[in-house]
Formats: C-alpha cells, sequence, structure tokens
C-alpha cells in the first residue's frame, strides 16, 4: 500500500481541517480521495497521525485525526557546506535530504565565488528550506532537515554540538574517511560533515577546523565536485550503519 504523508501544523486528534500548501499537497500532487489512510506530521510539535479523508472539498479537506505520537526522527547528521555557484545549492539539499541529513548550513569561505546577505540571503535561505519539505515529502520522511545560513567558517565549525564526530573533507588530507567514519557508525554516534566550495578549502581554514577540534579527511585520490561531495559521504554512512 502507498504511504500517503503531509505535513501540517497545529495536528491535534479528531477532526481536523488542512488547506493552503497541505491541501494542494493532499489533493493536487497525491490525488487523494475520501477515505483514503494519510499519514500527517507536525515538525514543529514533533508528532505525527494517521488519518482518514473524510471530506474534499475545493479549497481544503477533512480528516479524521487517529492518536498522536512521536515523529520518527534520526540519529544527528549534519552538512556544513561552503556556498557553491548557480543551482548546485539546491541540489545539494535536496540529496542530503534524501539522505538522511538533519542539519544543512551554508557556509561564506574564503573561495566561494557567490556572496549572499541581507534580503538575498533570506530568499534563498526560505527557498531551501522548500526545498528540503518537498524531498522530504518524496523520499517519506517523517523530519524535515533544517536549512541555514550562510554564516562564517567560524561560527558554522562552532554550532556542531562537541557530541559529534566532526569531519572536514580535504583533498590534500592524510587520513581516510573511513578511519573516522567507521568508528562513529559503530558507537551510534552522530557525524558532521564540512565541505569546501568549488575552489575547496585554504590552509588557513583547515588550521581553524583543527583548532576546533575536527578531523581532516581525504575521500581518496578523486577529487570530486562540491555538489556531489555531501551524496557520497552521506551514501557512505547510509551503506556502513545499514539505513
Amino acid at each position: 500500500m502507498r504511504k500517503y504523508r503531509v505535513f501540517v501544523e497545529e495536528l491535534h486528534a479528531g477532526e481536523f481541517v488542512i488547506s493552503g500548501s497541505a491541501f494542494h499537497h493532499l489533493v493536487r500532487v497525491l490525488r487523494v480521495r475520501s477515505e483514503t489512510l494519510v499519514l500527517l506530521i507536525d515538525r514543529a510539535q514533533g508528532t505525527c497521525a494517521h488519518a482518514h479523508v473524510s471530506e474534499i472539498r475545493e479549497t481544503e479537506a477533512t480528516l479524521l485525526v487517529g492518536i498522536l505520537e512521536p515523529a520518527i526522527g534520526a540519529e544527528p547528521l549534519w552538512i556544513l557546506q561552503g556556498l557553491a555557484k548557480g543551482d548546485k545549492c539546491d541540489a545539494i539539499v535536496r540529496d542530503a535530504t534524501e539522505l538522511g541529513a538533519t542539519t544543512i548550513r551554508f557556509v561564506d569561505t574564503v573561495r566561494a565565488v557567490v556572496r549572499l546577505e541581507g534580503e538575498r540571503a533570506m530568499a534563498r535561505s526560505i527557498r531551501w528550506q522548500k526545498i528540503a519539505e518537498e524531498a522530504a515529502r518524496q523520499s517519506g520522511r517523517q523530519d524535515v532537515p533544517q536549512v541555514d545560513g550562510p554564516e562564517s567558517w567560524l561560527d558554522a565549525l562552532a554550532s556542531v554540538p562537541e557530541s559529534l564526530t566532526r569531519i572536514v573533507l580535504w583533498e590534500q588530507a592524510d587520513e581516510p574517511l573511513i578511519l573516522a567514519l567507521l568508528p562513529a557508525i559503530e558507537q551510534g554516534k552522530g557525524v558532521a560533515f564540512a565541505i569546501g566550495p568549488e575552489g575547496g578549502l585554504s590552509e588557513e581554514e583547515i588550521e581553524v577546523a583543527k583548532r576546533a577540534g575536527w578531523i581532516i579527511c581525504s575521500l581518496g585520490r578523486a577529487i570530486l565536485r562540491t555538489e556531489t561531495v555531501a551524496a557520497a559521504v552521506l551514501g557512505a554512512v547510509r551503506v556502513l550503519s545499514g539505513t
């Protein structure tokens, strides 16, 4: 049976009316009909519930909601991503969401070509969050990653909890990624990856990361495009953890 998931706000048991974007996704995108069973997810409350569609009208629908339960989350999995050109950031958000990232934070780095400030930065942040929500729906996730930034390199590094295994991917590093990643997976720890923009990270930025307690790792001899790295490392997490 196909699983229908819809993100809503202020979810409660009993009769529940949805409209706006949630209604559009339910009726226009998923094309559900009356009596269909769906899963409603309120990420602000951290709750979810199964519900039957009881009535569909022109601009809203009424559902009968069952018992609310905690929404299923995931181990913390962070991506700090240097700002990239064009629509590469959109693709990174989409791929990282589908592969399980819980936080995606864009970072201003020395070699980044793109600079976002003020209203432009706010508009882009809103766009990225919407992309994450759409990717979460499509991939069947019950949670949506938080998309933030851009922030400075130093602030972004400091924002990541020290309880996570914190890894910077750098093409000049000597330590293979597997040596840092495998112990984290075996211990059930969350992981954070920091990734540079098209021009990579500077030696000064690497030194800042080292002083902050981050591990500097290599993905091997091949130099990947910046928009490929997040998918590569998150894919490795999924394979090693069996999720």
